[in-house]
């Protein structure tokens, strides 16, 4: 039995080093890559590129042979080594990793959620009784039986905005007296009421007592209507104070802005002389877009009331002062596309979050075997009061060797434990220590399984190591091809310089010269004007002299006359090949052309002049760049082992149908 288990076992290793290396499309050295791999990247940069511009597998094959020549020569010069370099690789994985721990379904389901509530502004009345989630049972049931008290009180909606300053725990209460005004996603005081009223929506009925970790609440929709949208609007606002001369003088003054306002003045200009609003007065009132929640509501009401772009509102009273409105534009909500990601932030850093966790950390404890000791309750008497005022002191006079729990080869200690309790403490209102500790416990173990996954995600998930793959092998190329390519480049002022006077023909600006073509009518003209224009110098020619001396310019005109480069015309283009070639001397004048019945005046030529370093010193710099590159290639080529399984390469060529 034992002999037939290991010639099983010993078949399956052979069959699968077998298929991985029939896999292999190419090495360096010791090192072994992948066809996957390879035609990951080649269909990730090929795509949305036409077919007749794609790269050719084989040619592609040797750009991606000289990458990864260049990976296993970082890595043999141990730049990943480098603690800068570890750092900014863990920044990015951590970035990266946010996006695996939460599931996707789960997630994409309270994003849709979201939107749809996004959609609906719910008004909403709202009194808190704080207690908290951890409370002794007799603590719960005194806030329960308070809250029941409170509802039972409240008969109309001026009993609840009397009633809710006098007992409710919710900070924003003293401003607005438990009316929280329209609300929609994300801006009810947690998800358990967002829940509760999006999935009720009564009008005017007071909820019973909803628990959540703050406490009870107590509810009363108000109004339900549809999100306005956003609007952008301009304001111009006079500051007010107590003061009642000043209070009427402010009111007397912007009545007097909004006459000029309404018939015809230019609002920009009046802000930008009047508003008192140092943020947006010098910009002529423009504030940026913004919905219902974001603005003072008296100020919101106004501004939404607004119909059409140009209206502008009546004088309108804030706690801040008097403004007038303008409205500018107005739009809807975006669609779901434009607010994915968005909504994808906003949920993470809310309570909702927690759904996206739960089978992530369930998922994990089956995959890699999760046991718990269940034996926090050790801690229960160790942990003090002190712990609430962030003042607990981590033990150190006790062995706390003992496994709490264990997950794949990992076994997490009362040691590991103690620390979390010592670095997570803070002011709170004290509750019985083992709630306390048992919550701890449990937060403590999520944390840990959650850490454990993101360190394991190489191993769970190929795209994620792919992914981390190419951004580490990016991170070396950068490294190496800047210790190889740029840093030299720009530093070696010797060997640019060298580079530059050996490629000093490519260097040269466009040849061009300043000439002046006339056209005559017959030979005899032509040979009067040649005698003509010998008695000139370029200190003496002046092109117009010879029109004057033949006085008729159907014997004699101008045709062309300027600096001009190759292909400009015919004879310009004539003139400077044979000048570039050495046909002719820069130094004659004159050139005669018979067939077309012309004579050039040659002022002056600049013929291949070379072109100072320091004015094209980027152009240089950068063709040095790849003249270096060149040459560490073919090092790099004569230094590593390459092989090439061609047989690979071939059936990828016959999948693409390339030649």
């Amino acid at each position: 039995m034992i002999k037939a288990i290991f010639i099983v076992t010993f078949i399956w290793i052979v069959f699968n080093l077998q298929a991985q290396n029939n896999n292999i499309l190419f090495s360096v050295n010791n090192t072994n890559i992948y066809k996957d791999e390879f035609l990951r990247l080649y269909l990730k940069n090929n795509s949305g590129i036409n077919p007749e511009e794609q790269m050719s597998i084989p040619d592609y094959l040797q750009l991606y042979i000289n990458f990864k020549l260049k990976v296993e020569e970082a890595k043999n010069l141990k730049l990943d080594t480098a603690l800068s370099f570890k750092s900014e690789y863990e920044y990015y994985r951590n970035q990266v990793t946010t996006s695996y721990v939460t599931d996707k379904n789960i997630e994409e389901n309270l994003i849709n959620e979201a939107y749809n509530r996004l959609k609906t502004e719910i008004r909403l009345f709202h009194i808190l009784i704080k207690v908290s989630h951890l409370a002794t049972p007799h603590d719960t049931l005194v806030a329960y039986n308070k809250a029941l008290k409170v509802r039972n009180k409240i008969k109309t909606n001026d009993d609840f905005l009397k009633i809710a300053p006098e007992v409710s725990d919710d900070q924003s209460v003293a401003r607005n007296k438990g009316d929280l005004w329209y609300i929609s996603a994300f801006q009810a005081p947690n998800y358990t009421v967002e829940n509760y009223i999006y999935n009720t929506k009564i009008v005017n009925q007071i909820s019973e007592p909803i628990r959540s970790e703050q406490g009870y609440h107590l509810v009363k929709i108000i109004d339900i209507r549809p999100n306005p949208g956003m609007v952008k609007v301009a304001h111009i606002m006079l500051l007010t104070s107590s003061n009642e001369n000043d209070l009427q003088k402010a009111e007397s003054d912007i009545k007097a802005i909004y006459n000029q306002a309404i018939s015809g003045a230019d609002f920009s200009e009046l802000a930008k002389i009047h508003s008192q609003d140092k943020g947006t007065g010098t910009i002529g009132g423009e504030l940026p877009w913004f919905t219902t929640g974001q603005m003072v509501r008296e100020f919101e009401t106004a501004a939404f009331k607004l119909t059409n772009k140009g209206d502008i509102s009546a004088p309108v009273k804030t706690l801040y002062g008097w403004h007038i409105i303008k409205l500018l534009d107005k739009k809807q909500i975006p669609s779901i596309e434009e607010l994915h990601e968005s909504l994808k932030t906003k949920i993470q850093s809310t309570d909702r979050f927690e759904a996206c966790l739960t089978p992530v950390i369930e998922k994990t404890k089956q995959q890699f075997g999760f046991t718990d000791q269940n034996n926090y309750s050790y801690f229960f008497p160790i942990v003090d009061s002190t712990i609430f005022q962030g003042k607990w002191e981590n033990i150190t006079n006790q062995q706390l060797n003992d496994d709490m729990f264990s997950l794949g080869n990992q076994k997490y200690t009362q040691k590991h434990f103690a620390d979390y309790l010592y670095a997570n403490q803070k002011n709170i209102n004290p509750v019985p220590i083992p709630l306390y500790v048992t919550e701890q416990y449990k937060k403590f173990q999520n944390t840990t399984i959650i850490n454990y996954y993101k360190q394991n995600l190489e191993n769970t998930d190929s795209n994620f190591k792919l992914l981390m793959q190419e951004y580490f092998e990016g991170m070396l190329l950068f490294e190496i091809t800047n210790l190889k390519i740029w840093s030299k480049a720009a530093t070696d002022s010797i060997g640019l310089e060298k580079f530059y006077k050996q490629n000093d023909k490519k260097y040269t600006d466009s040849s061009r010269i300043e000439i002046v073509v006339y056209k005559y009518a017959n030979s005899s003209v032509e040979k009067e004007a040649n005698r003509q224009l010998k008695k000139y110098d370029n200190e003496t020619f002046e092109k117009d002299k010879l029109i004057t001396f033949f006085s008729d310019t159907t014997l004699i005109s101008i045709v062309n006359a300027g600096e001009f480069t190759k292909n400009s015309f015919a004879i310009a283009t004539n003139l400077i090949e044979q000048l570039e070639n050495g046909e002719i001397n820069p130094e004659n004048k004159i050139y005669n052309f018979p067939e077309q019945k012309c004579v050039a005046y040659l002022i002056n030529s600049k013929i291949n002049q070379k072109v100072p370093l320091h004015k094209i010193r980027g152009i240089v710099t950068n063709d040095y760049q790849n003249y270096l590159e060149e040459q560490w290639i073919k090092e790099l080529r004569s230094k590593y082992t390459i092989k090439i399984n061609q047989i690979q390469v071939n059936a990828l060529k016959s999948e693409f149908n390339q030649k």
